[in-house]
């Protein structure tokens, strides 16, 4: 077995094997056009309007002085992608060099980072290029042809996902290109030459068909020369702290690196960023504000803005660019960076940043609205040849900003107001993204640092609306890396644009620490928690707010039980003015899905049970104990529990946090709902389309049927979905106060959904057995058979560590139940009667009946 793994380990290794023992970590020489000769060719047609069609050959050659074979360069690429907008990705870097075997011109990968041991030859063969000619100086190569296979993999890495394994396998994983040519090359002012190749490459997901997909690869190739004075620094604990990283690196004696990328730290050395020239001007300063945000975090002016030249895009490596795209249908933003691969100092990097936060006006809050539901934007990156590229710095805000788009259309606040709110929105995201370039990973523990009371929210955020002001040292998040709602992000967008404001103390600890040098204090540093932690924690939750996440449970609950009114509206004015050419749809004719609203309404209760069980895990909690093992297991459970069990009380209790939805739910909808519907913001305006709308007086008569008809049912719908919430338990339940208190809920829902009457009744003679009948008076239940039942079984076969949890109070269900239908019956026993002999709806009510003390009786 060793044997063997030695052998696929070699095999990983070792593309190729030479015979001569070569020494590859030789300097080029220190300019690029002393090793590179670019080579115009004669084109066939004069025609500058034919600048972007494939030619009949390649526009350049390229001709290596044989001086710089087997010199070092260093080798960075951008796979941009042509579809929708170009959409640019950074691909591995790699240090590379040359060597001229015959009519072939060999590119290498240096075996540094990929060796165990320098003792055995290796050699790295990425790409063959053809021989076109040579003589005793230079050889003349098709890097075109050579060029067959695209690297894919990424350059950022994260070892929390990935595992700080040597990634062989993923490192050399390509795509196979069908078509290509050269567009252009030249050497820049960075010293590089630059190959432009565009091309149509094979993506092969799993199990389907080759799909040809259209990109352009941007090569940059510079000498070499690594930075003496840079430092690398191994990211040490991604529970405390997290920065991007490059691949990781074979060690001698089988040991790995992992560095976590960065600029160079030194003082003198400023990170320069530069806005895109089709940057609207209403929004540049705000860019501006965001990118210099992070001076603050550095405590002295590392990082400085230009403008961009015009015609200058992203990626560049001339400039680190915030790239303004205009496509309003994508409400989302990301970043890229491209580094050394042996220390992860980052070389250059850039943003890409869609219109869609841009809205400086009701009318085009509306336009925007109309391109996010017309528009399903594709992810920010393909996989190719099967590898899933990273989307770990992908940021979609679409949702909530549509949802919030929704709120500020209905206010009354002046389009000069709107434009305001949008800068503040951009300057928070920009700032978000110039974090991930700096080497800044999530952390959605952000707003666990948060000084409010999210109770208090919509206070804070209405006075913010109205007068664009804040409480005084208010604090909505630890950190911009975080994904705030909407309303956190406006307003820590407004708290950047301070010029003596502090930075958000997470930001300045993890700058401390990756450019200062800083170690990191566990006691001092604010809470964090990346990608890799999401959903494995209470608190670790994208797009939540406040210190709470149990009060912030509650607090999204009413405001999706609030908003639900405005939802119809807006799905109203989208069926007569849609989007795309789209055809209208009659108002009665709209689709609607209250079985699966009723669900989301509550959806986010299961946080709290989750909390109940032997699996509760609490970021707060968890972070506070240096280590968690089998010693101090049952000690981290006791402190989470109680942790718990204050917060709940704080906030009322569980039956306040698992409140039985009100029965009086859809008669404020409908009464919510006609009154918006009759104002001025919704009865005309800017439609989807981008046209002026105005509702006439028979589509708000048939909008209002049918909010009465979903509403309603909306709101019989709550109690199944209210059944289902109190059933999603991830793990066995404990047994302590607050799980009895949990059992006591079960109980009284129970009797609510099977003792609850319509208040009409069934008088009819019912045959008892063969020789007797008599009349009954029968009540018909409120709920119907299916929430009945589905209420009988909730403490039955529930998961628990104590096997009598909930056992008095089902009992006590169970009896109630039993002398409420025996009461019913006149003493009679149910199981005597046959429901086939009697009326139909006596018969269902028997039935029903009999189901339900069957399921009662389970739990004997």
């Amino acid at each position: 077995m060793r044997n063997t793994f030695i052998l696929m380990l070699f095999c990983w290794l070792t593309i190729g094997c030479s015979s001569e023992h070569e020494t590859y970590s030789v300097q080029a020489p220190s300019n690029i056009d002393a090793s590179f000769i670019i080579v115009p060719q004669p084109q066939a047609s004069p025609l500058k309007s034919t600048s972007d069609l494939a030619p009949a050959a390649d526009r350049v050659k390229l001709r290596l002085q044989k001086a710089s074979l087997e010199k070092e360069f260093l080798w960075h690429a951008q796979l941009v992608q042509q579809l929708y907008v170009p959409r640019f990705n950074g691909l591995k870097s790699r240090v590379i060099m040359f060597r001229l075997r015959g009519d072939q011109l060999y590119m290498l990968e240096a075996t540094q980072g990929h060796a165990i041991t320098n003792d055995l030859p290796q050699t790295l063969i990425l790409a063959s290029f053809p021989v076109t000619s040579q003589d005793d100086a230079s050889v003349e190569f098709d890097f075109n042809r050579g060029m067959s296979e695209i690297y894919v993999a990424d350059e950022w890495r994260a070892s929390d996902f990935d595992g700080a394994a040597y990634q062989a396998a993923a490192d050399f994983m390509s795509a196979n290109v069908k078509h290509s040519y050269i567009h252009s090359a030249e050497m820049n002012p960075q010293n590089e030459l630059v190959i432009i190749q565009r091309a149509v490459v094979e993506m092969v997901p799993m199990g389907l068909t080759n799909i040809n997909t259209p990109i352009e690869t941007r090569h940059y190739i510079t000498p070499y020369v690594e930075n003496k004075d840079f430092k690398p620094v191994r990211t040490v604990d991604f529970d405390r702290m997290g920065f991007f990283e490059v691949a990781p690196q074979l060690a001698p004696g089988s040991a790995t690196d992992v560095f976590a990328s960065h600029f160079d730290p030194s003082k003198e050395k400023t990170i320069t960023y530069a806005i895109s020239d089709n940057t609207p001007a209403d929004f540049k300063q705000a860019v501006r504000e965001g990118i210099l945000y992070w001076n603050r975090a550095f405590g002295y002016e590392k990082i400085k803005v230009v403008d961009a030249p015009p015609g200058v895009t992203a990626p560049d490596s001339q400039y680190n660019i915030v790239q303004w795209v205009d496509w309003d249908g994508a409400g989302s933003a990301y970043a890229d960076a491209q580094a050394d691969p042996r220390t992860g100092e980052i070389r250059h990097a850039q943003v890409f940043m869609t219109s869609a936060f841009a809205f400086s006006g009701r009318n085009r809050a509306r336009m925007i609205q109309r391109e996010l539901n017309s528009t399903k934007t594709p992810a920010a990156s393909l996989s190719l040849a099967g590898l899933a590229h990273s989307t770990l710095c992908d940021r979609d805000d679409s949702e909530h900003l549509h949802n919030m788009l929704t709120e500020i259309i209905a206010t009354d606040v002046p389009d000069s107001r709107i434009l305001d709110i949008s800068r503040d929105y951009i300057r928070e995201v920009v700032a978000h993204e110039v974090g991930h370039t700096l080497g800044l990973r999530h952390n959605f523990a952000g707003n666990l640092s948060a000084n409010f009371d999210v109770s208090n929210l919509d206070t804070i955020y209405t006075e913010y609306i109205k007068s664009n002001k804040l409480p005084e040292d208010i604090v909505f998040t630890s950190s911009v890396m975080e994904y705030q709602f909407f309303a956190s992000s406006v307003m820590s967008g407004l708290q950047i644009t301070n010029p003596v404001g502090q930075p958000f103390s997470y930001d300045k600890a993890a700058i401390d620490v990756l450019y200062g040098g800083a170690e990191l204090d566990p006691a001092t540093t604010p809470l964090f928690c990346t990608d890799s932690h999401s959903g494995r924690f209470i608190g670790c939750t994208v797009w939540d707010q406040g210190p709470s996440p149990l009060a912030d449970a509650v607090y999204n609950e009413r405001k999706a039980i609030d908003g639900l009114p405005q939802g119809l509206i807006e799905k109203i004015i989208l069926s007569r003015t849609p989007p795309a050419n789209l055809p209208k749809v009659e108002i009665p004719n709209i689709i609607l899905y209250p079985d699966v609203v009723a669900k989301t309404l509550l959806s986010k209760r299961g946080m709290a049970l989750d909390l109940l069980t032997e699996n509760a895990r609490d970021l707060k909690t968890q972070r506070s104990f240096g280590k968690i093992d089998a010693v101090n297991k049952d000690l981290v459970a006791e402190k989470t529990m109680a942790a718990t069990t204050a917060e709940v009380t704080r906030l009322g209790g569980l039956n306040t946090i698992l409140a039985l939805p009100s029965s009086s739910l859809a008669a404020n909808w409908i009464d919510s709902f006609n009154t918006l519907i009759e104002s001025p913001f919704y009865r005309e305006g800017i439609g989807y389309n981008g046209e002026s709308y105005k509702l006439t007086d028979a589509e708000v008569l048939a909008a209002k049927e049918l909010a009465n008809l979903y509403f309603n049912k909306v709101q019989d719908y709550m109690a199944l979905a209210d059944l289902e919430s109190l059933t999603a338990v991830k793990g066995k339940i404990v047994d302590t106060p607050l799980s009895d208190s949990f059992a006591e809920i079960l109980a009284n829902r129970m009797l609510e959904y099977l003792l609850s009457e319509s208040g009409e009744v069934l008088r009819e003679r019912v045959l008892l057995d063969e020789n007797k009948s008599a009349i009954l008076s029968l009540p018909v239940f409120k709920y119907d058979s299916q929430v009945r039942l589905a209420a009988a079984k909730l403490l039955v076969s529930r998961d628990t560590v104590a096997p009598d949890w909930g056992l008095a109070a089902h009992d006590m269900v169970k009896s109630t139940y039993q002398e409420k239908i025996k009461s019913l019956l006149m003493g009679n026993n149910i199981a005597t009667i046959r429901a086939d002999k009697n009326p139909r709806e006596i018969s269902r009510w028997l039935t029903d009946t009999k189901a339900i003390l069957a399921a009662l009786a389970a739990r004997d």
